[in-house]
């Protein structure tokens, strides 16, 4: 609109017409995305917007000097535009006696933008040692980016060659599917950190790894055991920050409790964390203070997620699931062949046994079950149980060591996996076929 705005009032200068559509549509973006750069001066705007403004202007005009008069209009309307969307307010940030001799790792303002949306401008990060952070915001405001921004040392301003930050998720690659635990722990850190075999098993033990689970593939650990071993990897590279984007997903309550006992003491005493989770009891556990996203800005207050619902109680709203959420609706299925009732299996498991290769003792052992076309079953049980394994082998991604897998021939079905989407963040820019 500030584009447009600017074009509207220069005689005879238009957006529409042939190629002109484009080049307004060019210059929109183009100053979308130069509002966000806190450096960019009004040179940079002509440089970048000259040639596509000259296309707007009317036959005959002087198009050097004029369309880099227009430039630095919409320069002057995107910045103007941009502190009445904020407000103009500065953001709001607390510190106590407390927090005033802790060590400041980080005081920077920069801009994000996802796209060709703007998520921050000119906010304020300002972080102090030993500190947690629970980041709460509306859906989509950009959390999670603004995570992997500061992982990639993208946040400008961020001191990135004085401080380790470390991005804790189960990151496993394909070629890594094989090794076992010790061994994909080393491969992490070793060339890094220098680390010997012998520290790692020694940090594995302190989380409660067996030297059983030690020798394990990767591949055969519950959610749980990967976000401990996720965790040690970090501190293995000694991090001065870690980055947590719902660190308790797919964890039980004791493993939930365990996180919440391992961020809060010894060993994470002098460690930063920035955390972002729909787990308000967790956050509530476990933050110091809440950073806010508000109107482009980063509001920072002291306490936990309840003090900062009780200041600010639209804010409870972050974390409401509504009814609409939830609804699915899926299609009738069609008969199938032979099952006159409901109730008849249709996938079935008899005296099922599975041992991962290289586990010294089964993960499954003897297990029978029915599912039938009126089944609503839920699988519980502690993390490493077996229940990821029990539906991999229902389904037959894996195959019984012992035992037989029936599924009736016409039967279809969809398995949405425990980490269905994980590392999904690596091809978003790629285009789906």
């Amino acid at each position: 609109e500030a584009v447009k705005n600017v074009i509207a009032k220069v005689d005879g200068a238009s957006i529409e017409g042939p190629g002109k559509e484009t080049s307004f549509k060019f210059v929109a973006s183009s100053a979308r995305y130069m509002t966000t750069l806190q450096d960019s001066t009004t040179d940079d705007w002509k440089e970048e917007l000259f040639a596509a403004v000259k296309a707007l202007l009317p036959a005959g005009a002087n198009k050097k000097s004029d369309a880099e008069e227009v430039a630095k209009q919409i320069h002057q309307a995107c910045l103007s535009g941009e502190a009445a969307a904020t407000g103009g307010v500065q953001e709001e940030f607390e510190e106590d006696e407390d927090d005033k001799h802790l060590e400041q790792l980080c005081d920077c303002r920069f801009s994000l933008a996802y796209g060709s949306r703007i998520l921050l401008n000119n906010a304020r990060l300002y972080l102090k040692r030993g500190m947690r952070y629970g980041i709460v915001a509306a859906k989509s405001a950009g959390k999670t980016t603004l995570l992997q921004s500061i992982a990639k040392g993208q946040v400008e301003g961020f001191p990135v060659d004085k401080l380790k930050t470390v991005f804790v998720h189960h990151d496993i690659q394909a070629s890594q599917a094989r090794m076992s635990v010790t061994d994909f722990t080393l491969s992490s850190v070793q060339e890094e950190m220098g680390i010997s075999r012998e520290e790692v098993r020694d940090t594995l033990d302190k989380i409660g790894f067996t030297d059983e689970m030690k020798d394990m593939p990767i591949t055969s650990l519950s959610g749980g055991w990967k976000m401990k071993l996720a965790l040690a990897r970090a501190m293995l590279r000694k991090a001065d920050i870690l980055l947590l984007d719902e660190p308790t997903n797919h964890l039980d309550v004791l493993n939930v409790q365990w996180v919440v006992d391992y961020l809060t003491g010894d060993v994470c005493s002098n460690v930063t964390s920035l955390i972002v989770s729909h787990d308000t009891k967790f956050l509530d556990n476990v933050a110091t203070h809440i950073i806010h996203f508000d109107t482009l800005k980063l509001n920072n207050y002291k306490g936990n997620l309840s003090k900062f619902v009780e200041r600010f109680p639209h804010a409870k709203a972050y974390y409401d699931l509504t009814a609409s959420t939830l609804a699915f609706k899926f299609p009738t299925p069609a008969p199938l062949d032979g099952v006159k009732s409901r109730g008849r299996p249709i996938l079935s498991m008899t005296d099922v046994s599975f041992t991962y290769p290289g586990a010294p003792k089964p993960q499954l052992e003897g297990v029978s079950i029915r599912v039938s076309m009126a089944s609503r079953i839920a699988c519980v049980g502690a993390n490493g149980a077996g229940k990821s394994t029990m539906i991999k082998l229902l389904t037959g991604e894996l195959k019984p060591n012992k035992g037989t897998v029936y599924k009736h021939p016409n039967c279809n079905f969809a398995y949405v996996a425990q980490h269905a989407f994980h590392h999904i963040e690596q091809h978003l820019n790629k285009t789906a076929l």
